[in-house]
This record gives structure tokens, sequence and C-alpha cells, in this order.
């Protein structure tokens, strides 16, 4: 390769590692600018239908006279009487001329101006820019006109200008929509200097009949600011089931190790004993407040509109000759083509930068969120509790080639720290925004809300990916509960010792003893934690010493946490999840608490594959249902399931470890079920 082709080469060139390495496609895509300047052109096409819809259009007399081409009725319903028809077509005619040479063709004698000649009354053309008349009783307009006004009139309507709309420029717009091409835009805008305009241009050399009715009564807001709403809208659509699936995932990890008794830690010192679920649940707890909070900005988007250059619809106002009706109608038109259901009642010439913090604060604040939750797992990695999904090609270090560092928890750590600052970027914009608008928020927006999204896009697919393949080593955790548990149990010691009628305050002072003792061992000595054996060795413990077991279980120690783990999915996590049935990657169908005898028990399931966590004596057995439709899992006492579709008897049958499902009468518990489905295709994409 020479050097002009490297120097050419696309590497040579800064790209986004958010948009090259981490983001998903389809979030690239919503802020690409293939999707950006696509919709410009969308609304273009929403606001000439609007106006097409509440323009004035001539009657069919006026066009005969013309000779210009007729119009819909469907597009243009004449007026119901014969006064207004005339009427209309006299405020048409001066509408669309030129005020010079509409005063011109007034001035002329009468037998030269025969088309204005049939207005009655006194009548003089209004200073204002769009030629307004007093409105006296008139006749119809005669077909008397002259060749050159046939011909002028003629031009007026066949391109359109001002108001006339017609079906065949929007088609023609419609047809362009998406073939955008950049070169020409470039090109355009390093000429103009205004990005809207080249749009403007090169959109209009496509569509040569719809140029002049192509961004009319705008300003550039109109294009720029109701897209970046829709972008933005489109942005939460995407990231909404991303978070569901991580809570999904989550929500499954708590459930699953609910009662797994593990060492809580307070100021990273060891604590009272909770369990691995519960803290998972504190993890799901703030992802459930990202949630409501990302969608509560979402829902809280609403439309620019159409507010003209500094929000007051002055030149919609004008364009509709004063019809305020018709202005607030326009607004409302485009807004439901939009898919919004409401647009904002008031404006600057953009809509107020507010609406940027409040999305960018969702969405900093789910980046503290996700740091918290990927700083614990690295803390845990580092004691070798649990640790995330290693591959088994994946390389540690270059250098330690035994090493497996939580790469993709400090992938999320770093880009989450980035996503946390960016709301400090919206909230000093919209601070600096003066009076009805400044620019100097326009740079500043075009890199942080799609490197927010972009950041937060990243961090959920990497955290579900987490989620899904997170490994707990409860030996090891059962070594560090050792560790410190005997030190934990001195109170309960205490508490049965006076039970069996010791002195309190003497078995404290033997337990601060043996402690302090047992502690020396452990930091100065770097042996094991050996106060139970001092304890049991010591003649005062005696008559509790059949006890000394039961004291030391851990599940004793862990209060009420399995319990919590399970009313808090229900109650919590589970309504949250069904608002998202259907979106989710691996949809999750919670039962109720399903008790079912060993001997014989059915489940209904839905088609696909479906796995089931069954739970007895708290071991925990998985097993994996594939069904072409709905059927029922039957369960019998000989450790194996089967099941059963209309006249097929067995479909599938799959032995489980005998343990789990041998003993009769005892109860299992069918706690959950996943029904495996194809991912959502993002419908913009297709």
């Amino acid at each position: 390769m020479n050097s002009s082709t490297v120097e050419n080469s696309e590497h040579c060139d800064y790209r986004s590692p958010l948009a090259t390495r981490y983001a998903s496609k389809e979030m690239r895509y919503n802020f690409s600018d293939q999707h950006k300047f696509s919709t410009w052109r969308k609304l273009w096409i929403y606001l000439a239908k609007a106006e097409m819809k509440h323009s004035f259009y001539p009657s069919s007399n006026l066009l005969r006279c013309t000779g210009a081409r007729r119009i819909s009725s469907e597009i243009a319903p004449q007026p119901a009487s014969r006064s207004h028809t005339a009427d209309r077509d006299r405020r048409i005619l001066l509408l669309m001329m030129p005020r010079k040479i509409a005063k011109k063709m007034w001035q002329q004698p009468s037998s030269n101006r025969p088309i204005l000649n049939s207005f009655r009354g006194t009548s003089e053309l209004s200073e204002s820019s769009n030629c307004d008349l007093v409105r006296p009783a008139m006749a119809p307009i005669k077909c008397s006109s002259t060749p050159s006004e046939k011909k002028f009139l003629r031009e007026l309507f066949s391109q359109e200008l001002g108001l006339a709309i017609t079906p065949e420029q929007i088609a023609e717009m419609e047809a362009h929509a998406n073939d955008i091409d950049f070169e020409a835009v470039a090109r355009e805008e390093k000429a103009t200097r205004h990005d809207v305009m080249a749009h403007v241009h090169v959109f209009g050399n496509q569509c040569p009949n719809a140029a002049p009715i192509i961004h009319l009564g705008a300003t550039s807001c109109y294009v720029g600011d109701n897209t970046d709403l829709i972008i933005l809208r489109q942005g939460f659509d995407i990231l909404l089931p991303k978070l569901a699936n991580v809570l999904s995932r989550l929500a499954g990890f708590a459930r699953q190790h609910r009662d797994l008794p593990t060492l809580g830690f307070t100021h990273l010192q060891p604590a009272q004993l909770t369990t691995v679920g519960k803290r998972a649940t504190l993890w799901l707890h703030d992802l459930l407040m990202d949630e409501r909070a990302l969608r509560r900005a979402r829902n809280d988007l609403k439309f620019r509109g159409v507010k003209g250059t500094t929000g007051t619809q002055a030149s919609f106002l004008q364009l509709f000759d004063g019809d305020a009706e018709k202005v607030k109608q326009l607004d409302r038109l485009v807004t439901k083509m939009a898919g919004f259901e409401k647009h904002y009642p008031v404006t600057g010439q953009t809509y107020s930068r507010k609406v940027d913090v409040e999305c960018l604060n969702a969405l900093s604040s789910l980046g503290s969120t996700v740091h918290k939750i990927c700083t614990d797992i690295r803390l845990l990695a580092n004691m070798k509790e649990v640790e995330e999904p290693f591959e088994s090609t994946q390389i540690g270090s270059s250098a330690m080639p035994y090493k497996r560092n939580p790469m993709r928890s400090e992938r999320c750590c770093s880009i989450a720290r980035y996503l946390m600052t960016l709301a400090n970027n919206a909230l000093q914009t919209a601070a600096t925004q003066w009076m009805e608008r400044t620019l100097d928020d326009s740079a500043n927006r075009r890199i942080t809300l799609s490197e927010a999204f972009l950041s937060a896009d990243m961090i959920l697919m990497t955290l579900q990916n987490i989620t899904e393949g997170m490994v707990v080593y409860p030996k090891v955790i059962a070594r560090h509960i050792a560790q410190e548990l005997p030190f934990m149990t001195a109170e309960n010691i205490i508490m049965a010792m006076v039970k069996a009628g010791g002195d309190r305050q003497v078995c404290h002072e033997k337990i601060r003893v043996l402690s302090q003792e047992a502690g020396a061992q452990v930091k100065q000595h770097g042996k094991d934690n050996d106060l139970v054996e001092r304890i049991k060795k010591d003649p005062y413990f005696a008559p509790i010493l059949g006890q000394l077991n039961d004291l030391l279980d851990p599940r004793t120690f862990v209060g009420r946490a399995p319990e919590q783990v399970v009313e808090f999915l229900e109650e919590e996590v589970h309504p949250v999840l069904e608002n998202y049935q259907g979106l989710l990657g691996d949809d999750i169908f919670y039962l109720e608490e399903l008790t079912i005898w060993i001997d014989q028990a059915t489940v209904t399931v839905p088609g696909g594959k479906t796995r089931l966590e069954v739970r007895e004596d708290k071991r925990e057995r998985d097993f994996l249902v594939e069904t072409s439709e709905s059927t029922d899992v039957k369960f019998y006492s000989d450790s194996s399931f089967k099941q059963t579709k209309e006249k097929e008897k067995i479909l599938r049958k799959e032995r489980l470890g005998r343990e789990s499902l041998n003993v009769e009468g005892k109860k299992i518990e069918i706690e959950q079920m996943k029904l495996k489905q194809k991912p959502r295709q993002n419908k913009e994409l297709a």
C-alpha cells in the first residue's frame, strides 16, 4: 500500500470508539446522518401535507379562466356558496401575485383588467406583504382575462408558488425522502455556510416540481429541533428494552442465589451476613429507578411543532392570512404525522434546552448505577467470589497468562464515568441560552446527545453480557465466611450461655480475650481463625458445646434476606418486566409460587425453548423443555419428565439428578420459566 493510499484511508481519520467498537448497530443508525437528514425530509413532507390540507385553492371557474390544471376536489373542497367562491378567488389572485404586479393590474383601466374588474364597491390594497384585501360582497370572476394575464396566472398555478400544493409535489418529495446526495450537500454547505439551506437546495434539485414549497414558512429549528426530539425518543426506545433485559437477567440471578449466605461489607470491612441474591436486589433497585427515569424522560418528550423563527408562529399566521385556528390545526397535524401526541405549547426559536437536561440526567444516573454494580463485581472478582464471563480463548494479560481480569466490568466503569460527565454539558447549555436562543448550543449538542446515548447503549449491552454469564463460587464464599463468622457469633454465644445459667459479663470477657487471641493468629501469623476451637477447649463453655454447630450455621445470620428477595422480585421487578413482554431476548414468565407433589404434576408451558428452574430442599435444578407449541410438562417420581401433546404421548424425555426428584411426598417448587425468542429486529433498520 503506497503512502497516498494510506493517507486517504478511513483509518487516517479520527472515529469515535463508541461508533467503531462499542455501540449497537441500531443506536449508531439512530444518530447517523442518513437517519437524521432523511427525517428532515420527512418533516418537510409532513409540513407540506398539512399546509396542503389547509391551503386556499382556486375554484374550477378560476382554473378555467387561467388554463391551469385542475386540482382534486378532495384536496381543494369548494366553498359552500357562490359569493364565498368569488371572494376566495380574488384573494388567491392577489396573494399569489407580486405586490407591484398586483398594484399595476389594479391601477389599469377597467377594460384592461377584466379579471379584477368584477370587484364591486371600494377596496384598497393592504400595505401588508401578502396584499390582503377588505372583503366586499362580490360576483363570480368572469373568464375574460387577457392572454398575458392568463399566461401569468397559469405559471403561478403550474408552479404551485405560495399556497397551492398538489399531491404530485408530495409524491415527488416522498420518492426522494431517503435518496440523499451527501456530496452535493457538502458542496452546497461549503457555499452557503448553512446546513439546512444546503439540504433544501439539494432536495429541491431532486424534486424540481416541489422545490418552491419545500421548507415553506419554516425555520431551521423546524427540522433541526423536531428531528432531535424524534431521535431522542427513538434512542430511549432502543435503551429501555436493553435495560429490561438486564433487569430480567439480574432478577433470575437474585432468585437463584437468594439464600446463598455471603459476607456483607460496610466500609469494605466484613459485616453481618447477607445473601448473594439479596446483594443483587440492591443493584436491581437502582436499575428500577433508572428504568422509571428513562421511561419518564421518554414519555415527557413532546414535539416542537411549527413555531416559526421566535416561537410566535408569525410566518404561518401570515401564510394563512391571519387565521389562527388554521395555524393551530397545522401544528396539531404535523405533530400527529411525526408520531407525537402533544407539542410544546410555547418555545423560543428552539425547544427549551431544559428538555436535554432531563434526558441526559436520566442517562447519567444510569451511568452511576452501572458504575456501582460493576465496581462491586470487580471487588468480588478480586476476592474470587464472583466472576464475570471469561471466554475459553480470552487473554487476561500479555505478560501474565494466568490472569482473569474483569475487563467487561472495567469497560463499563470507564464509559459510565464519561457518561456521568455529559449531564453537566446539558446544564451549562441550558443555562447559557440567551433570550429566544443562541447558537452556542449547536456544536455542543451534536456531540453530547449522541455520545450520551451511544455510551448508555454500550454499558447496557455489556452489563447484559455480564449478568447472563456471571459465575458464583460458593466454596470460596464459605471459606471467607468461616474466617469471619466466629467473631460474628459472639453475641449469640453470650445469649446461649446466659440461658444456660452463665453470667453475661463474665461470658463477655471470656469471648473478648479469646477473640483477641484468635485475631492475633490471623493477623500476625497468617493462620485461620481458630476462635471456635478455643471456645470448645475452654471448660467455661461446656454447657453449650452441643449448640455450637447450630450457632455457627451461616443461614441463621441472613435474617429475612431470602424472603426479601422473593418479595422484591414479585412486587417490584416482575410488574416492570411485564411491560416489556415481546421485547426481551429471553422472555420470562413468572409463575405464582407453585407447589407440586413428586408423584405427578403438570405444568403448561408455551412453545419454543423453555428453561424451568426446579427447586427442592434448597437445591436447584435446571432443565430445558423444547416444544413446537404450547404443551404440558408432566413430572413423575421416576426422576424424569415427559412432554405430551394431544395424540403424541412422549416428545422428549430427559433424566434429572435422581437426588432432586426421587423422594416421594417431598415438595418441589417451580420458580420461573424462560421462553427463548429471537430478539426483536429494530423496525427502523428493517
